[in-house]
């Protein structure tokens, strides 16, 4: 069964716009996130590859725009994430009605235009919780 999943998977990617759609929907999505920050005026950034999407706070350094002159330093604060505050992040965004998979997630042909839509929203309104709550 697991093989015949793959078979079909392989399928779709060569046979269709699954991948290009995907990193489309990962774009608005980035765009939509960074967006709810600068909205909220809450200092962070989402960034990503491929249909991988995640967040952090702060600026955004460097290594996030293909400067890598500074990828030990750009390297560590990416990995740091949200710290502490990632769970509170994940539970804000639970009762907001999206499970972000903690500060970021995946983007697949499965999601709609809504969805990234009511992600970011959701995002947002999260990030006004932590805000009020004293943790961002």
């Amino acid at each position: 069964v697991v093989a015949a999943a793959g078979v079909a998977t392989l399928k779709l990617v060569r046979e269709t716009d699954a991948p290009a759609r995907a990193r489309s929907l990962a774009a608005r999505l980035i765009a939509g996130l960074n967006a709810a920050f600068s909205d909220n005026g809450v200092r962070g950034f989402a960034y990503g590859r491929t249909s991988i999407v995640k967040t952090c706070p702060g600026e955004a350094p460097a290594m996030v725009c293909g400067d890598f002159s500074s990828a030990a330093k750009d390297g560590a604060q990416l990995r740091a994430g949200w710290g502490q505050v990632g769970p509170y992040l994940r539970k804000a965004m639970l009762l907001e009605g999206v499970d972000s998979m903690r500060a970021g997630g995946f983007v697949s042909t499965a999601h709609t235009e809504a969805d990234i839509a009511t992600t970011c929203d959701a995002f947002g309104r999260a990030l006004v919780r932590l805000r009020e709550e004293d943790r961002i």
